[in-house]
């Protein structure tokens, strides 16, 4: 569970995607110009299309622990077409609410700050809103979660608004201007 929550947390792709990955939809990717980074490719299948999704640093070793726990359970390496999240049998887990549900009330988290029941689909929300606090694209954040610029501006508008405004007021002369004690009515 606790893989599984960091993952979704680092990657910001649906309950439903990370359900049905196989191993043979993940794959590492180094990044030269980054300081030789590696960085994980997850091929999900969405909504309405199938796209690559590029997890943040560091959530290699999520799956890395995911692939040896299974290695462990098989006493050999999973085969590349079956599931990352499975039982012991194979098939896919299609629930983690009931297991979510008992984590968060043993954390004494069943709440959030605003009073309502915690979910998974809230790290969804919480990936995209660090994305966008971290200024980056909200047309690259819609591609990467596989939703529309609409629908980010409709549930993160103050986030992207504040974006907008940041990138569309820059210069690359470093004025500031001068704020004065005098009152005006805007």
């Amino acid at each position: 569970m606790q893989q599984y929550v960091l993952i979704l947390a680092n990657c910001g792709v649906r309950i439903g995607e990370l359900r049905n990955l196989k191993w043979n939809e993940v794959r590492r990717r180094t990044y030269e110009e980054d300081d030789n980074t590696v960085r994980l490719i997850l091929n999900v299948n969405g909504k309405t299309e199938i796209r690559e999704v590029v997890c943040n640093k560091g959530t290699e070793v999520l799956f890395e622990r995911l692939y040896d726990y299974r290695k462990e359970q098989l006493n050999a390496h999973p085969s590349p077409d079956t599931f990352v999240f499975c039982h012991q049998d194979g098939t896919p887990i299609t629930s983690r609410t009931k297991a979510f549900d008992s984590m968060v009330d043993d954390l004494n988290l069943k709440k959030n700050f605003m009073g309502k029941s915690r979910t998974l689909y809230a790290f969804r929300y919480m990936y995209a809103t660090f994305r966008l606090r971290e200024e980056v694209s909200p047309f690259l954040l819609a591609r990467q979660m596989g939703t529309s610029v609409e629908m980010l501006e409709q549930h993160y508008g103050q986030v992207v608004n504040r974006l907008v405004a940041t990138q569309i007021t820059k210069t690359r002369s470093g004025q500031t201007v001068k704020v004065t004690g005098k009152v005006y009515l805007f």
